[in-house]
């Protein structure tokens, strides 16, 4: 079911643990406005720039967890926050496209309806 905006609940940002498999790094977890479905999440995991320093994300329920250098996990966070709007962008779009899809099969749907009608007339009359 379509969603609007996620949002990331920046209050409730928290550093969890350090990683244990990769020394430098912290695991950091951003709370979102709600869980995004399948869609927002492609959009989310494909985003336009890389960042060589986002080591890894993940998507899970309400929750966004990504494992970022210990030195400077703030530039990751606001990359992941810049990422979030730009998939709520991606997934309104996608909404747009299956709007227009779905609009263009009712038409086709109601004009074949139409004609099918008007052969029925056609054919009563007989």
């Amino acid at each position: 079911m379509p969603h609007g905006d996620i949002h990331a609940i920046k209050t409730k940002v928290h550093a969890v643990r350090t990683d244990p498999t990769a020394s430098g790094l912290v695991i950091i977890e951003i709370p979102l406005s709600e869980p995004p479905d399948p869609e927002w999440i492609d959009c989310f995991n494909h985003p336009r720039e890389l960042v060589p320093s986002l080591h890894a994300r993940s998507v899970s329920g309400r929750t966004i967890q990504i494992k970022a250098d210990k030195s400077r996990p703030q530039d990751d966070v606001e990359w992941i926050y810049k990422f979030i709007e730009e998939a709520n962008e991606c997934y309104r779009q996608a909404l747009d496209l299956l709007e227009t899809k779905r609009r263009a099969i009712g038409d086709k749907t109601r004009k074949e309806k139409e004609e099918l009608d008007r052969i029925t007339d056609e054919l009563r009359k007989i």
